[in-house]
């Protein structure tokens, strides 16, 4: 899965948490739902959404379906390729 555009990074988190909710995925919840949604455009709230899915990615693969982990890495990878775009 590729995202190219804020609104396809804003689709993608919302199927995401819509999935966990389905099947009661509490793990990766507890982690996105800390940063998700950010209260502004502040760069550091973004890091914090950012750093809850590298969370996810990094700690609960496992826990994820194939689908989910596709997405979880997309958001990761459009996040990260955000902020090197800042520096």
């Amino acid at each position: 899965m590729l995202i190219d555009t804020d609104e396809q990074l804003t689709a993608a988190i919302q199927a995401l948490i819509d999935a966990w909710c389905q099947r009661r995925g509490l793990d990766p919840l507890r982690y996105v739902l800390a940063a998700w949604p950010p209260a502004g455009n502040l760069v550091s709230e973004w890091w914090q959404v950012r750093d809850a899915f590298k969370h996810v990615h990094m700690n609960l693969a496992d826990t994820l379906t194939a689908d989910e982990l596709v997405h979880v890495r997309a958001v990761v990878r459009y996040l990260d390729n955000a902020f090197n775009l800042l520096s």
